[in-house]
């Protein structure tokens, strides 16, 4: 006996709740670059090596807290199941190697450099290369994510996307 599919309710479209969307969507990140903006006005920017050794210091915290969880997610969904690694071999094989390659002719070609934070020496140039790509793939990955939350929002909303000319139309 086969089941019939009973239709969605008609309900503003979310995923865990109003609420909860609005903060993990967007809101969130809004309010803590408004909270820096404030604690910046307030302590003025770093002068001081002193001062900067701890904002780094905190940065690696807050990206082990934040995005490598984000990373370790998207790994484990990019290599499972195995098929993927031979399906997706930019993804997985090319650019990894690529980075690897990169990040050893960084720390090979580094001039040494005298002070107290040097610990391994980089070449500036590879550096400035790398931060510029990355620049690039951010803001091209942000338009990626924006898109993909306009699709499920509005797939969630019963809003159907129309292909026109390459482009989609609401």
């Amino acid at each position: 006996m086969k089941h019939k599919k009973t239709p969605r309710p008609n309900h503003p479209g979310y995923i865990l709740s109003e609420n909860i969307d609005f903060w993990m969507t967007g809101g969130a990140s809004i309010l803590v670059m408004l909270l820096l903006l404030v604690y910046i006005f307030f302590t003025g920017i770093p002068q001081s090596t002193a001062n900067i050794t701890n904002i780094l210091g905190t940065a690696i915290v807050l990206q082990i807290f934040i995005n490598w969880p984000h990373f370790m997610g998207a790994y484990r969904l990019v290599y499972t199941p195995k098929n993927n690694i031979k399906r997706y071999k930019a993804a997985t094989i090319y650019v990894p190697a690529l980075l690897i390659l990169v990040l050893i002719v960084g720390l090979v070609t580094g001039e040494s450099i005298e002070g107290p934070l040097s610990i391994f020496t980089v070449n500036q140039d590879v550096t400035y290369f790398c931060w510029l790509v990355a620049a690039f793939y951010l803001a091209w990955h942000y338009t990626g994510q924006a898109w993909g939350m306009i699709a499920t929002y509005s797939k969630l909303s019963q809003l159907m996307l129309k292909k026109v000319n390459g482009l989609h139309f609401v």
